[in-house]
C-alpha cells in the first residue's frame, strides 16, 4: 500500500507500508510515460521533478547484498492540472471512451468517430452484436477496475 506524503511544487514524496525488516536499503522503479528510478534507506521516496500526465506502475524492492526482492507494487495516476485545461478536455479514461463508443453502436446512435474505434484490430462497425456485447462486458470490467469497484485500490492520485 502506498501513501502520498507530500506533493509541493516539483517535489513528490510517497511511502510504502511494506515490511522493511532485514533490508539495508530500498529502491523504487516507476514505469509509465517516463521511467523513474529512486533509492532510499527507508520506505520513503522522493522524486524531485514533475511527472508527465499518465498512468504509472510502481515497484518497490528491498535490497540485501547483491539480491533485490519485490516487496510492494501499485499504480500511480497523474492527472493534468485543471487550471491548465480548456473546456474541450475529455476527462474519461481510454477504457471509458471505448465503452461509451460500444454503447453508442449498440444503441444505434454512433457518430462516425465512434464507429471507427478499433478493438483488438476490429472496427466496431464490423463486429456482430454478440462480439459487441462481449467487448462491452470486457470494458465494463476494465472501467470498474480503474474506479476500484469491489476491491481496495492501491492507487496514488494527485495533480501536478
Amino acid at each position: 500500500m502506498f501513501h502520498l506524503k507530500h506533493q509541493s511544487g516539483s517535489v513528490f514524496t510517497f511511502s510504502s507500508s511494506a515490511q522493511s525488516e532485514g533490508f539495508a536499503s530500498f529502491s523504487a522503479k516507476i514505469l509509465g510515460p517516463e521511467t523513474v528510478n529512486l533509492s532510499s534507506s527507508t520506505l520513503d521516496f522522493t522524486h524531485p521533478g514533475n511527472f508527465l500526465t499518465g498512468e504509472y506502475r510502481i515497484y518497490v524492492y528491498g535490497l540485501e547484498g547483491d539480491f533485490r526482492y519485490l516487496i510492494d507494487e501499485g499504480r500511480l495516476s497523474v492527472s493534468p492540472n485543471p487550471d491548465d485545461l480548456d473546456d474541450s478536455y475529455d476527462v474519461r479514461s481510454q477504457n471509458e471512451r471505448i465503452l461509451d463508443a460500444i454503447n453508442s453502436v449498440l444503441e444505434g446512435r454512433a457518430s462516425r468517430v465512434e464507429a471507427s474505434y478499433s478493438i483488438d484490430g476490429k472496427a466496431l462497425t464490423l463486429m456482430s452484436i454478440g462480439e459487441l456485447l462481449r467487448a462491452q462486458q470486457i470494458f465494463k470490467s476494465r472501467v470498474a477496475s480503474e474506479r476500484g469497484v469491489g476491491r481496495f485500490p492501491q492507487n496514488i492520485v494527485f495533480r501536478m
